[in-house]
């Protein structure tokens, strides 16, 4: 058999099949394997910077982030924290100050960014003020959310996975769930 390196295709067109397959199983076991990350998709997070500080979230929710839109359609009877509906790719998605969600603070604010995430079938905009950096956080490295500070409502402790680095982690299957049941229940009340 020809040694494992300068191989041309000539020199393997003239192999016997038994010949190519051990010479291919050779190849194959002499490839180191690659090392595979820890980091992965689920552990990278948006840094978002809100009135009252800075929260996670989860990037593997984040379908897009751009500028928020002058102007939106608002709603009778919606919480203050819940600024309308705006286009976003033909469709009409509802736009949640994410400050004001969760501290019941409203602090409208002009300008600012959407964050368009999405879990299961629904797609909201979360308006904030600027979005930072994205960062890796493994999940041993969260602390369990004990008691809401003066960032969040205790209503809204529901919606936080954990604390990384003083910053909490959002949790988005949590969070659009109950801004949907809440802006439905202001319309039905």
């Amino acid at each position: 058999m020809l040694p494992l390196h300068s191989m041309s295709a000539n020199d393997l067109e003239r192999m016997a099949d038994e010949e190519f397959w051990n010479y291919a199983r050779a190849c194959a076991d002499s490839v180191q394997p690659i090392p595979s990350e820890k980091n992965n998709y689920q552990d990278q997070y948006l840094e978002c910077e809100l009135s009252s500080g800075t929260c996670l979230i989860p990037l593997k929710d984040v379908i897009e982030v751009l500028p928020s839109p002058p102007q939106f359609t608002h709603l009778p009877l919606a919480p203050d924290w819940f600024r309308g509906l705006a286009p976003w790719r033909s469709e009409a998605i509802p736009i949640v100050e994410l400050d004001g969600y969760l501290n019941g603070v409203n602090t409208t604010l002009s300008g600012g960014m959407l964050v368009i995430v999405r879990y299961s079938t629904m797609t909201v905009g979360l308006f904030v003020p600027d979005v930072g950096l994205t960062t890796t956080v493994q999940f041993e490295q969260t602390q369990p959310f004990q008691e809401p500070g003066i960032f969040y409502t205790p209503i809204r402790t529901g919606v936080i996975k954990g604390i990384y680095s003083e910053e909490p982690v959002l949790d988005i299957s949590a969070l659009l769930p109950d801004v949907i049941q809440q802006v439905g229940s202001r319309a039905d009340g």
